[in-house]
């Protein structure tokens, strides 16, 4: 799929522009190997670097959240799979009032979580059903498309959230046609990481 790689440069972009515009410190969790290829992406923004720790994806998250958590007073935690809110002042704004702010992905998962504190059961089961079971003070955002196979990129292609970072996407993407039959619409086997 050589869509991913520029696709997912760009939603990485698409993060780091808005956290600066909002005022906030972008925070890249990333393995020390990738660090130079995310450096070149939107330069003009400065941003943190956290090194990646865990064995699991699950686990890389969770320690993310928590050294993040270490140096600020509230975090936005998201993965580079969708592509963030028109604006992030609305969001940083009911966080720093002690709300939790979700934004769901269209499959039950969610896109970004915005906390000022988090525990780890939270973490193991991050779902919309899971925040609204665990959490009082919830906001929920509308439901977006987290790209993560071909069908999925096709239901973004429908969103106004995902049109901006597909019209900057030099390499054309292939047409998904909607697959019915469940032995032909397997997922892709990972995720992205967290950003």
């Amino acid at each position: 799929m050589r869509f991913a790689a520029p696709l997912f440069r760009r939603v990485i972009a698409a993060w780091l522009e808005s956290a600066a515009r909002a005022g906030a410190v972008p925070l890249v969790a990333c393995e020390v190997e990738d660090l130079a290829a995310l450096d070149a992406i939107a330069p003009e923004v400065h941003r943190e670097w956290l090194p990646q720790r865990g064995d699991s994806f699950g686990d890389r998250v969770a320690n993310a959240s928590f050294d993040a958590l270490a140096s600020f007073d509230a975090v936005v935690l998201a993965a580079i799979d969708a592509p963030p809110p028109a604006t992030l002042a609305p969001v940083l704004e009911a966080v720093a009032r002690g709300f939790t702010v979700v934004a769901p992905a269209r499959d039950g998962g969610i896109n970004f979580i915005g906390f000022t504190s988090l525990d780890r059961e939270l973490l193991a089961d991050l779902t919309l059903a899971h925040c609204r079971a665990r959490i009082a003070s919830l906001v929920v955002l509308d439901a977006i498309t987290d790209v993560d196979s071909r069908v999925s990129l096709d239901d973004a292609r429908r969103e106004r959230a995902w049109r901006a970072i597909l019209a900057a996407i030099v390499v054309p993407i292939p047409y998904a046609p909607r697959v019915t039959h469940a032995a032909m619409s397997r997922q892709l086997p990972s995720r992205a990481p967290p950003l």
